[in-house]
């Protein structure tokens, strides 16, 4: 592991979760990059070059987070939906969510988040493929703000 790389590690907050699971590995540009994830869908990311495959040389560290605005939340679960890490949107919503959102197609790239008027928080995504309608109701900056998902 070059010095960089073990800055990088080091620098990882140790106020999460931190028994990783191996996700998956894959090649891009020259490069291996190896996913690990924790409980609560926060990943670290490291980067194998191909000239030298017995040295990480990149260590990314990407948090879940609890956000205290609603659409960020919500752009979040959303991003989590499409890159297929279930443990960040279950740490962000809901096991019912996180059923219905197994059984449905996620939103397309690039996808819009957009504040329906209400006195809850109501956002409705849309992309070239589906829609839907997030329900915020729970404390923002907490786990489990999203309390419903339907489609448009």
């Amino acid at each position: 592991m070059t010095e960089a790389a073990i800055t990088q590690l080091n620098a990882v907050p140790k106020d999460i979760d931190l028994q990783w699971t191996f996700v998956s590995c894959g090649g891009a540009a020259g490069s291996t990059y190896c996913t690990y994830r924790n409980t609560f869908g926060s990943d670290l990311i490291f980067r194998v070059p191909s000239e030298s495959p017995q040295k990480v040389t990149e260590v990314k560290f990407d948090r879940t987070v609890f956000n205290t605005d609603a659409k960020q939340y919500t752009s979040h679960f959303v991003e989590a939906w499409i890159s297929g890490n279930v443990q960040r949107m279950q740490a962000l919503s809901s096991p019912a969510i996180v059923s219905f959102a197994a059984t449905h197609s996620a939103p397309a790239t690039p996808f819009t988040v957009t504040l329906s008027p209400s006195e809850v928080w109501i956002f409705e995504v849309t992309s070239s493929g589906a829609d839907y309608r997030f329900v915020l109701k729970n404390q923002l900056g907490r786990s489990n703000a999203i309390t419903e998902l339907h489609t448009l």
